[in-house]
């Protein structure tokens, strides 16, 4: 979910373990030469999920750490998808939380107020539960990697 921290711990787990990160938004934003915000507004979501799915296509089948906006994995059969292409990894956190860290970004197409992130986020909450591993992301991000390593009997 948007908040989670998955821009941050991403490539912090990259370095860790010397892989290549990818953030799938920003791959859109690279092929589109346009914001995701612009992608909504100009063709709304479905076509942006449709370039989202279009970018799950093409991940390469090499160890890596990717990022995913919040949408991906519910929609279609993308969480399944993910899982065959390795590690899913649910950054779990309180809504109240995850809005608090997002509330006064503007460039979210789906941040429209408590009432609608609330919403959004309790609808997609049972799909982010079908992840391999739930980690709390209440914690800071090196904190998170540390308890990430643990999970995965990696340290």
């Amino acid at each position: 979910m948007m908040g989670c921290g998955k821009s941050t711990l991403g490539p912090l787990l990259a370095k860790q373990f010397d892989l290549p990160f990818l953030d799938i938004d920003a791959l859109i934003e690279q092929r589109e030469g346009r914001s995701i915000s612009q992608i909504f507004n100009e063709q709304g979501e479905r076509h942006f999920r449709q370039l989202e799915q279009q970018e799950l296509n093409e991940l390469p089948d090499v160890p890596q750490i990717v990022a995913c906006g919040g949408g991906l994995p519910c929609f279609e059969d993308n969480l399944l998808r993910l899982k065959l292409k390795g590690l899913v990894i649910y950054l779990e956190a309180a809504p109240e939380v995850l809005y608090a860290r997002i509330q006064n970004e503007m460039n979210r197409p789906l941040l429209q107020g408590w009432p609608a992130f609330e919403q959004l986020f309790l609808a997609r909450e049972a799909c982010y539960r079908g992840a391999d591993v739930i980690i709390n992301a209440n914690s800071e991000p090196v904190q998170l990697l540390r308890e990430l390593e643990q999970m995965l009997g990696l340290k």
